[in-house]
């Protein structure tokens, strides 16, 4: 920083130049905190992609973010299935991504150069789910004026990704399993079978053993399908995930609305890493757009993130989060912003559980976390009980 003046001895004043000096140091640690901030974006965008193997442009363009152990565990399995003919049933809650891993396992399967087609069967009646699967001939049913081939047939030599496959009819369930076993169909209204090469990826949220019990799947397509099941954890099982994610989509929204300046602000990664996330990623992405839109594109703090579905638990899960760090206990004064924000939870929790660390009740245990993983994140954050 310089100062110009066309008069001498103006800066002659000492008690002027201690006021310029001041004001120098408070800027310094103004663009300073601004720089590592920038920084500490890149590196999260940066490992949230290779976290994945996959880069922000890479080949297979789903959003497979994230590194705890539930989740690169994972990712193992489809990165191992994926090259086999097998079919894949992805169980998990919804908004876990399974239509992300569907993409994922038919990108880095021989078949990525064929089409990838995908069914909502939750959508479907009887008749349109026989259409919309195995195509009809002209006057099949009212309203056929022509011959329409279905997904079967247009996706032959790919990939066809039946999303909540529990909520398909039960016709439609036994071409299905002819499809799988024969890969053979017919058009709804005609007589000539029709032969495919296709590879079915199936996910659904609900239990299918219950819904065989009940009658309402068949076992044998079950059988079928679950040649390869995998579980998608939720995200509340994926500790150290939602910061991650939420970069990745923080990334996506400043292309897509035209706001390069959205960042979170510590407040709101207190909120955001202290929430359980019933709705999963899915409900990550809505929260962090409608935040971004609530900050105008610059810093999203906790008054702009609303939790819940309707909004009506903001204010109990903002109360919930500490601010600072328990009575008794100091944080390195060196800290990054969100390590700052996970430090003060760390310590939070374990003032909760009487500084126990491990065992029931202990601090691990609350944050839902492996003791060894706590302890690495305490050793990482330099953080100390006052007592030690």
């Amino acid at each position: 920083m310089t100062l110009d003046l066309l008069r001498c001895g103006i800066f002659s004043s000492e008690d002027l130049l201690r006021a310029i000096g001041a004001f120098a140091r408070l800027a310094a640690m103004a663009i300073a905190e601004h720089r590592a901030a920038e920084r500490l974006s890149r590196d999260l965008e940066s490992l949230a992609a290779a976290a994945a193997d996959l880069s922000p442009d890479g080949p297979t363009g789903a959003a497979l973010v994230g590194r705890s152990r539930p989740w690169l565990e994972t990712v193992e399995r489809l990165r191992l299935v994926a090259p086999a003919p097998t079919s894949v049933l992805l169980l998990g809650e919804t908004g876990t991504g399974k239509e992300q891993a569907a993409r994922a396992v038919h990108q880095w399967s021989p078949r990525a150069r064929r089409p990838l087609l995908a069914v909502n069967c939750s959508v479907l009646s009887r008749e349109l789910a026989m259409a919309e699967l195995f195509g009809h001939e002209r006057g099949a049913f009212t309203g056929a004026d022509r011959q329409r081939a279905g997904r079967f047939e247009l996706a032959d030599g790919g990939t066809l990704f039946l999303d909540e496959v529990a909520e398909l009819p039960a016709e439609a369930q036994a071409m299905l399993l002819r499809v799988l076993q024969e890969g053979a169909f017919e058009r709804m209204g005609g007589g000539t079978t029709l032969h495919v090469d296709v590879r079915v990826i199936a996910a659904t949220h609900r239990d299918l053993q219950a819904e065989v019990a009940a009658g309402r799947f068949r076992d044998d397509l079950f059988f079928r399908l679950g040649a390869f099941p995998i579980r998608l954890p939720p995200l509340r099982e994926r500790p150290g995930d939602v910061l991650l994610l939420a970069e990745h989509l923080l990334g996506r929204l400043r292309v897509r609305l035209g706001m390069p300046g959205l960042a979170l602000g510590g407040d709101a990664v207190q909120l955001l890493e202290g929430y359980d996330w019933p709705g999963n990623v899915r409900e990550l992405s809505n929260v962090l757009e409608r935040a971004a839109i609530l900050a105008g594109g610059g810093t999203i703090g906790a008054r702009h993130v609303e939790l819940g579905r309707s909004g009506e638990r903001v204010v109990a899960e903002r109360a919930a989060m500490p601010s600072a760090p328990p009575k008794g206990y100091r944080l390195p004064e060196d800290l990054r912003p969100l390590d700052r924000a996970q430090a003060v939870v760390i310590l939070q929790t374990l003032h909760d559980s009487g500084g126990r660390l491990a065992g029931r009740g202990g601090a691990a245990e609350r944050l839902g976390l492996p003791p060894s993983t706590l302890a690495s994140a305490i050793k990482r954050l330099g953080l100390r009980h006052p007592r030690g």
